[in-house]
């Protein structure tokens, strides 16, 4: 959840900007600000690998405007090598030989 809001007065200005956007402005605006690559976005995490990927652009789908991901352009998403760093590391703790060795280890711990 965002919790770094600008002031009240700041945010009532933002809220009546954004009322007077439609879909076509909202796409173009957050085009915009891909473009300045200033943000992206966090997926969640996979096997201690924190997954992130940067905004492309934004376009008008039907009647919602649908952002694009810069790795939606892979035939594959293991193709983005640290995704792929991830998924393997994933595969490799969830391996039969990998469990085994989790088990012993926990059973170390106690």
């Amino acid at each position: 959840m965002y919790t770094n809001y600008p002031s009240q007065a700041r945010v009532e200005d933002l809220i009546d900007i954004f009322n007077t956007l439609d879909n076509r402005d909202l796409s173009f605006l957050i085009s915009l600000i891909t473009a300045s690559e200033r943000c992206n976005v966090y997926i969640g995490t996979l096997a201690n690998h924190c997954i992130t990927f940067e905004l492309d652009d934004a376009c008008l789908n039907g009647t919602t405007v649908q952002i694009n991901l810069k790795s939606s352009y892979l035939d594959d998403l293991s193709d983005d090598p640290f995704f792929k760093c991830a998924l393997d590391k994933y595969a490799e703790n969830k391996s039969p030989r990998a469990a085994k060795l989790n088990k012993r280890k926990a059973r170390a711990m106690n």
